[in-house]
């Protein structure tokens, strides 16, 4: 392995050079071989952050000699990789243990109860942290180190955490919507709102009423039955914690569904398999076919 060796020198000064160039060294993983005496692998992983310290030193006047070193002997080749390897572990624990943290707040807030669209984004934000986090271990971990490994299974497995969580408050919303709806169907005065309210409660009624119908075609049965999958399915084109409006999608999606079962059954076995008033249905299913 080769190394690249930056020797920083910087005038008596203000300390904030001295400190931005740390960091930007300390950031790139590189070895203090000494005071202002850096190494790290002469890899292209490393150019960009070469030349960012570089930068740094000569805004505030100092000098940079940038050195191709080739290990003297195989000892001293071992013992700079045993060092930086040593110092990409501490990173590689440290980022474990972030994630340990990240799992454990996503289960207390499954346990207090808090699932909301905030903290859905806030938890979003953080695993974005740890992402950005893991590419740059990755870029640094020069010797492919088996903690890196071990550290991506870690990050994937944060990420299903937040799926299931997202799942979580998605079903949520959903029953909260239902409930609202049944609600609504009950307590609104006579009129299109309290028609609307009642329309998808009826129409699972009705989709699981036809599914087991004999005098269903297996054409028409399958349209319901996806229709019925899109109204259990967290995913809609209007957020479903809209009052009212939420689920017009699963309206939209239903309504078709049940107008082509319409073309494909007489029409008296819809109206025997919906629950609700018949002129609703009548109104979506269009005059009779003679």
């Amino acid at each position: 392995m080769r190394w690249v060796v930056l020797v920083i020198r910087l005038p008596a000064g203000p300390s904030r050079h001295r400190v931005a160039i740390w960091r930007e060294l300390r950031h790139l993983g590189a070895l203090t071989l000494g005071p202002g005496v850096w190494a790290v692998p002469a890899t292209p992983a490393f150019q960009p952050g070469i030349q960012r310290a570089g930068e740094l030193a000569r805004r505030a006047d100092g000098t940079v000699l940038v050195l191709d070193a080739q290990p003297h002997d195989e000892a001293t080749g071992t013992l700079l990789s045993a060092d930086f390897s040593s110092a990409r572990q501490e990173e590689w624990a440290e980022f474990d243990a972030d994630c340990d943290k990240y799992e454990a707040e996503l289960a207390k807030e499954q346990r207090l109860g808090k699932l909301t669209l905030a903290e859905f984004e806030e938890e979003e934000h953080s695993l974005e942290r740890l992402r950005r986090w893991w590419r740059d271990l990755k870029a640094r971990d020069a010797f492919a180190l088996p903690e890196a490994s071990d550290a991506e299974q870690h990050l994937k497995r944060c990420e299903q955490l937040l799926d299931a969580f997202a799942l979580m408050i998605a079903l949520g919303l959903m029953v909260a919507g239902w409930v609202l709806l049944l609600l609504l169907a009950r307590r609104l005065p006579p009129g299109p709102l309290r028609e609307l309210a009642r329309f998808i409660p009826d129409c699972v009624t009705t989709v699981r009423r036809l599914r087991r119908d004999p005098r269903v075609p297996r054409r028409a049965k399958i349209a319901i039955v996806l229709a019925g999958l899109w109204l259990a399915s967290p995913i809609d084109l209007i957020p479903e914690f809209l009052p009212v409006i939420g689920p017009l999608d699963d309206v939209v999606v239903v309504a078709l569904a049940l107008r082509y079962a319409g073309r494909q059954v007489p029409r008296q076995v819809l109206l025997e398999a919906w629950p609700g008033e018949t002129r609703l249905l009548e109104r979506l299913l269009g005059p009779a076919r003679g």
